[in-house]
């Protein structure tokens, strides 16, 4: 039995039929791997693709790592600094290939990476993991992140299989389904809307500067003496000269004896 019967057969027992399921050139990139999909007479006419990305949040030497991976539409901006205070977690970084080898039991013609957005932030494409790799024995080691648009996405999806030459296209309900099929009463997946996370950073960095103005100005009048009287000049000088001239007269003696 083919790795892609195995897949097809695992879906089967939780009532999950993929809308098809292609072999295809070896791709290595989002953009080589749509354009295989492109070349196959029995590829649906739309789709998107699925991203899985693997973060290794930063933990003492003496602690066991547990990889973050999130699975997301490919359009799906995401962020793992934001995604990091989200979860209160610190440093994501992508994952070494050793630590996808003893997570993901993955060999070094499957493991390519490649930077997608290094102007906002570090994402690694890890295109032969996918969220099928994640199974009993797996899912409870790691921390496990989904996009919340896929509960509403109907699209069919590119999923990675078990190679980068083989692709499921199932529904994003699906994809949840196979992974909520997995959670134990300690292990939960995480829903995370990305778009009002990126708002939440938004808005919190308004309020925080907001704060920092209304602070700012309680530091001035802290600053004031109390019952002391300003003096100003008070008139203009081109209606009044007179009352002007007179004002800055008072203005600079006080000045001398303040």
């Amino acid at each position: 039995m083919s790795s892609l019967d195995s897949i097809t057969q695992a879906l089967a027992a939780l009532s999950i039929t993929p809308s098809e399921t292609v072999q295809h050139a070896s791709a290595t990139s989002p953009t080589a791997w749509k354009e295989a999909l492109q070349s196959v007479p029995r590829t649906p006419n739309e789709f998107e693709l699925l991203k899985v990305l693997v973060f290794k949040p930063k933990t003492a030497k003496s602690a066991t790592p547990v990889p973050v991976v999130v699975i997301a539409r490919d359009n799906t901006e995401t962020s793992s600094s934001l995604l990091g205070k989200k979860l209160n977690l610190k440093e994501l970084r992508l994952a070494s290939e050793d630590l996808l080898s003893e997570f993901f039991s993955l060999d070094k013609d499957s493991r390519t990476f490649l930077i997608i957005d290094v102007s906002v932030l570090l994402l690694i494409h890890v295109f032969s993991v996918s969220p099928l790799a994640l199974n009993a024995e797996r899912f409870p080691r790691v921390t496990t992140i989904v996009d919340a648009s896929l509960a509403t996405e109907k699209v069919p999806l590119a999923v990675r299989a078990s190679s980068s030459s083989e692709t499921v296209f199932l529904s994003g309900p699906d994809i949840l389904a196979y992974l909520r099929n997995l959670e134990t009463a300690e292990t939960k997946i995480h829903e995370v809307d990305f778009v009002a996370l990126k708002s939440e950073l938004v808005d919190g960095t308004v309020t925080q500067a907001k704060s920092a103005e209304k602070e700012k100005k309680a530091e001035k009048e802290d600053a004031k003496i109390e019952g002391a009287v300003q003096i100003a000049i008070g008139v203009r000088k081109e209606i009044d000269f007179a009352a002007w001239y007179t004002n800055v007269g008072i203005h600079r003696i006080c000045a001398l004896f303040w």
